[in-house]
């Protein structure tokens, strides 16, 4: 029986990974919620002349950060397209490892460099090669944050749209939309009033430097207690309502205000709202100037053909099913290829049920991944978790307006849990 699952329920937006839980019930509330701070203004900025012509098979279109630090290996997630593997990437006259994304996405780690300057870098794929000249910073000082610059290339998602803004802000991110669709395992453990939880999600926000998605950790890596980052926490207001339009429907995100924050939502959705395989635009009718994004969003391929640990699924008097912190193994079969595969795991006292951490991974979506027993090290034998599983893609679209970003993330899932055993 194949799992059909569904988006992640805003793992990067204001209420957070398990933000809706809050809502719904005391378990989890206020723990995955992003900390709502000022962008970080030493993050992306604008990248001059990496702009190639639209029916160039490869280009780079940004590198996040645009900079790196003296004697510091940094690690830069580079945009474009045709990153067709094999791929090679050079920093100067230095080839560094690449980790192959998608077609769109690649992350390298900088040389330790001694000398401030900028340096070429070349990048090799299957479709050929491309230099650019002067295009990385190597200094102890961050670039100043340029509104004015760059050309406004597609970063890999079509046409987009965000800010309203006018001039030209290439370079900078001025939107996010999330798409989330899950299964859950035991709707009555966690709070829910169904089995399937789904979510979309917009704000719009002033162009700015910066990414919504840097906070996760790298491929292969756990972290526990992610700091998560939010490049607005204020959001503009383009109207009562913006709209999604994908496949054979189209979905009315309404304007909340919470906490200072503006933002778009429709919740309860299911799968015939947010299918496989679909590209949504985004459209703000009372936006001035009106505003479409092209592909601001683009739901995973498929979900899976089978999952391990199916346990932690179970229902009722059979939940909570052991756990163990010693060797946590997750296997899947995927339908497809997708940018991660991702694993939170939030515990709590297994006596009191107070919140003690937070563990999240992300892993290739190859079908297995152990989460390392050190991760576990903060926590106790027979200490409660909440878990989510899910494939993760990303996209990333221009807005037409200002040659800004409108950056998007969907997830298909499962929500279950666990007892925590040696």
């Amino acid at each position: 029986m194949r799992l059909f699952t569904a988006l992640l329920p805003r793992a990067l937006t204001p209420r957070g990974l398990v933000g809706l839980l809050c809502a719904l019930g005391p378990l989890g509330c206020g723990v995955h919620g992003l900390a709502q701070k000022a962008a970080d203004t030493g993050a992306t900025t604008d990248t001059e002349g990496l702009e190639e012509e639209e029916a160039a098979p490869l280009a780079i279109t940004n590198f996040e950060p645009s900079w790196s630090p003296l004697l510091t290996e940094t690690e830069v997630l580079v945009s474009g397209r045709g990153f067709v593997e094999p791929v090679r990437f050079w920093f100067g006259n230095s080839e560094v490892d690449v980790q192959h994304v998608n077609d769109n996405r690649i992350r390298v780690v900088t040389p330790s460099v001694r000398a401030e300057g900028t340096v070429k870098v070349k990048i090799q794929t299957a479709l050929g090669e491309l230099e650019l000249e002067d295009a990385f910073l190597f200094s102890d000082s961050p670039p100043a944050v340029d509104t004015g610059g760059g050309d406004g290339a597609d970063g890999g998602g079509g046409s987009g749209g965000g800010s309203g803004s006018d001039g030209d802000a290439s370079g900078l991110v001025s939107g996010y939309t999330e798409l989330g669709l899950y299964v859950v395992g035991c709707p009555s453990c966690l709070g829910f009033t169904g089995a399937v939880v789904g979510e979309a999600y917009t704000v719009l926000h002033e162009p700015m430097g910066g990414a919504w998605m840097s906070w996760l950790p790298r491929s292969g890596t756990c972290v526990n207690d992610p700091r998560r980052s939010m490049l607005s926490s204020t959001g503009l207001s383009v109207g009562s309502s913006v709209y999604l339009q994908g496949g054979a429907g189209g979905l009315a995100l309404n304007r909340v205000s919470d906490g200072g924050l503006t933002y778009y939502l429709a919740s309860g959705l299911g799968t015939a709202d947010l299918p496989y395989n679909t590209s949504f635009d985004l459209t703000a009718p009372s936006a001035s100037p009106t505003f479409t994004v092209t592909g601001a969003a683009r739901t995973v391929r498929d979900a899976f053909d089978a999952f391990e640990p199916l346990d932690m699924l179970s229902d009722g008097a059979y939940a909570f099913a052991d756990l163990s912190a010693g060797y946590a193994r997750f296997d899947w079969a995927p339908v497809g290829v997708s940018d991660a595969m991702m694993i939170n795991i939030q515990v709590y006292d297994g006596t009191s049920g107070a919140y003690r951490g937070e563990i999240l991974c992300a892993a290739a979506d190859s079908g297995s991944f152990v989460v390392p027993s050190s991760a576990f090290s903060p926590y106790f034998a027979y200490d409660l978790a909440a878990i989510w599983v899910y494939r993760w893609s990303m996209t990333e679209a221009v807005n037409p307006v200002d040659g800004s970003t409108h950056q998007g993330a969907a997830a298909v899932g499962l929500i279950g849990t666990a007892t925590l055993v040696p």
